[in-house]
């Protein structure tokens, strides 16, 4: 009896050793990771640990880093784990960051420091036009068909809109161009110096008969996008668009015609808003092409006999910002949920501020007769005109010498001189005086140099740089005029 109790107590420490011996071996697993593009931790980021043989762990291991980008991954065997990240942002720019061997510890030491590259690591890397120039990137990535396959030769298409101002006229212009890059022996390709933080179009072909679909990409501030594009199943008989640097076979297909458009693919699901209220009667595009279709009642859609490959998809639903995306799209394509976000149109208050660039020659003999202000001419300067605070330019008429400014019962505005009544345009018949010689307006009026029938009132005093009043026989010899004349020099 007692042999019996001995052998069942020396069994249950057997059994009982393996587990304290597990226990006391759990290791950790501890670190930081950093987002150097933005020179911050990264902050909610998914830390995982993979084992390396010799290390046997069946149990998945994985945590998120804090607002200091620091992780302690707990649980572990002692041994050898790859520990990688995964991230919204990495995921956005394609590049991920850089996994790394470590060894868990009772106490985590030392500690693992995880880093995305630096954006001058990166484009020293892989663009080296991008160093001195921040507004350009790199865009990369495999051109593979639908079976996974690397495609070498392919042309991959990249169009955007260049906006530009004339200094002469302050006008915006805008210049669509094109760059191309070809996949090499691996399908792989890169295009170096592409605009960042503008709308790029991007499209892969293989010759007439294979294409991926537009899509609209952006480089971020990494200043690098990786992308894989997958070519479709269907030949599309549509025009290539042409750009400026490029020949005629490398445009990125414009406006396709709805018939042409043809495949095996299908991209349907739902279409909602906030707290997932479905939209009703949004149209569902596929992008660089005419195809188009509804969301119902319930906010449902199906977009059917599409090419396969990648697809852009651009979704537009009434008082909801626009929404495009790249989608895989394949025969047995799984429904995809879009939640559209309320796009509300306030405008904040804005102050412009303008310098104007003054044309002094225009006004120079102005300015010079200003100056040795004879005994003839009366002169209002810019000064002058800001002291008196007009309301209307021919308020800055009114008493002064040889003219007098009169309101007919009817409202017109009228002008006289010594000689007679005359309206700002000129002379009013039956008013008195002859009106000028044959009949002429009087007094004449010039703006900038040129006679002009323009009612003076119609140019704001703000705009008026000097004025000069002459009366019969005193206008300058350059300037033909019987009764007197008003000069006026713009700024």
């Amino acid at each position: 009896m007692r042999a019996s109790i001995r052998r069942s107590i020396i069994i249950g420490l057997l059994l009982a050793v393996p587990y304290v011996r597990a226990s006391g071996q759990a290791a950790r697993i501890s670190g930081t990771v950093t987002d150097s593009v933005h020179r911050a931790p990264l902050v909610d980021a998914t830390v995982l640990a993979t084992p390396v043989a010799p290390t046997r762990d069946t149990v998945f291991h994985s945590t998120r880093t804090d607002a200091r980008g620091r992780f302690d991954l707990t649980g572990l065997q002692p041994g050898k784990y790859e520990v990688s990240v995964e991230h919204p942002f990495t995921d956005s720019i394609g590049l991920p960051v850089p996994s790394r061997e470590a060894l868990a510890t009772a106490d985590g030491t030392p500690p693992l420091a995880l880093a995305l590259p630096s954006v001058k690591t990166l484009r020293q890397a892989l663009c080296r036009a991008a160093l001195t120039d921040t507004t350009l990137g790199v865009m990369l990535g495999v051109v593979r068909r639908a079976d996974g396959s690397t495609v070498p030769g392919a042309n991959v298409v990249f169009e955007w809109t260049d906006v530009s101002v004339d200094r002469a006229t302050l006008r915006a212009k805008q210049t669509r161009i094109s760059a191309a890059a070809i996949s090499d022996s691996v399908g792989v390709y890169r295009v170096c110096g592409v605009p960042a933080g503008i709308p790029l179009f991007v499209q892969a072909q293989l010759g007439a008969g294979q294409q991926s679909g537009i899509v609209e990409e952006h480089i971020g501030e990494a200043g690098v996008l990786v992308r894989e594009l997958v070519l479709g199943d269907s030949a599309r008989r549509q025009q290539l668009g042409t750009g400026a640097g490029t020949s005629a076979n490398t445009g990125a297909v414009a406006g396709a015609d709805s018939g042409a458009v043809h495949g095996d693919g299908i991209v349907q699901g739902v279409v909602h808003g906030e707290r997932e209220r479905p939209i009703a009667d949004a149209q569902v595009h596929l992008f660089g092409t005419t195809r188009v279709v509804r969301t119902n009642a319930k906010g449902e859609f199906r977009l059917t006999d599409i090419p396969t490959g990648t697809q852009g998809i651009e979704i537009i639903a009434l008082g909801y910002a626009p929404r495009r995306f790249r989608t895989e799209v394949s025969a047995t394509t799984e429904p995809m949920t879009v939640t559209m976000s309320r796009f509300a149109a306030m405008l904040d208050s804005v102050r412009v501020t303008a310098r104007r660039v003054a044309n002094g020659r225009r006004y120079s003999e102005f300015d010079e007769r200003e100056r040795t202000r004879r005994a003839v001419g009366q002169f209002f300067t810019e000064e002058d005109i800001e002291k008196k605070h007009p309301f209307l330019t021919s308020d800055l008429l009114r008493q002064i010498r040889g003219f007098a400014v009169v309101v007919t019962p009817d409202g017109n505005v009228l002008l006289t001189q010594n000689r007679g009544v005359y309206t700002l345009r000129g002379a009013i018949p039956g008013a008195g005086g002859s009106g000028g010689s044959g009949g002429r307006a009087c007094p004449t009026i010039f703006i900038d140099g040129v006679e002009s029938d323009r009612p003076l009132n119609e140019i704001p005093p703000s705009w008026i740089h000097g004025i000069e009043i002459y009366q019969q026989g005193e206008v300058p010899a350059k300037y033909s005029s019987f009764c007197g004349a008003i000069l006026i020099w713009t700024k």
